[in-house]
């Protein structure tokens, strides 16, 4: 009874098309590791290590990598990951993303990342594209000598955003514990059977 429920969710997924069943049948009938269905990114994998830059495009600054910055409100944490874009195709024939978190911590005040980004390993040559919603800490950082650029969000850049991700994937690397726990988080409403 049991072998036949699971066999049914790869015969309704084939009948279907329906990811819940393809879903199921991967984790009861091949013993693979499933996704949380609605997931806004659910096309992210694993790495061990973020990747040498040998293996990274060039960025239009001619750098391999940047570092995005979120900047965190009194209970919202201020973020900071490293991100590049592997050389290599993936197979969709398109270049996959990869990322690292560096830093994640509540309560930090972002006027002092001055004093906190060389302890992370980032140089004033590094490029970090920054939150533009905090425009004064961006110009505190401009004028400390680093190469900080304001992120352009013009309208409808989420969703354009949340599809070029989605589009190429991305390689997160395991030790970015948050940035990992908020892909699982990040779910699209289900109203009405529908996300």
């Amino acid at each position: 009874e049991k072998v036949n429920e699971i066999l049914g969710y790869y015969k309704r997924y084939l009948e279907t098309g329906s990811e819940y069943d393809l879903n199921k049948w991967k984790v009861y009938g091949l013993g693979e590791t499933g996704i949380v269905e609605g997931l806004v990114f659910p096309n992210i994998r694993r790495i061990t290590e973020f990747p040498d830059p040998y293996y990274l495009r060039r960025l239009n600054d001619g750098n391999h990598f940047a570092f995005g910055i979120d900047f965190g409100y009194a209970h919202d944490p201020t973020a900071i990951c490293k991100i590049g874009v592997r050389n290599g195709l993936n197979e969709s024939g398109v270049d996959r993303l990869v990322g690292k978190q560096i830093f994640y911590q509540s309560g930090y005040n972002s006027f002092d990342l001055n004093n906190l980004l060389p302890s992370l390993g980032i140089t004033k040559k590094d490029t970090l594209i920054a939150d533009p919603s905090h425009g004064e800490a961006i110009d505190v950082l401009v004028r400390k000598g680093w190469n900080a650029i304001r992120a352009h969000k013009p309208s409808g850049s989420i969703k354009s955003g949340i599809e070029l991700i989605n589009k190429h994937g991305i390689d997160i690397t395991v030790d970015s514990a948050e940035w990992l726990t908020e892909q699982k988080e990040y779910q699209y409403r289900k109203t009405l059977g529908r996300y």
